[in-house]
């Protein structure tokens, strides 16, 4: 077997985390209770309260 015969993987790396502006943010939580489905509400609750990842949440 080759190198090239084992999948590379990806390492994380720091730099490529993807965070949504504050502004953003801002106009999600001012705006929140005109968010449709409504069930969408509580999920965005759980997410600003925690800060954990939506796959986490769901």
């Amino acid at each position: 077997m080759f190198k090239e015969d084992f999948p590379h993987h990806n390492r994380w790396v720091q730099n490529n985390v993807k965070y949504i502006p504050e502004d953003v943010l801002q106009q999600l939580e001012n705006n929140l209770e005109y968010l449709t489905p409504s069930e969408y509400i509580p999920v965005i609750i759980l997410l600003r309260a925690s800060g954990w990842r939506i796959s986490d949440i769901l």
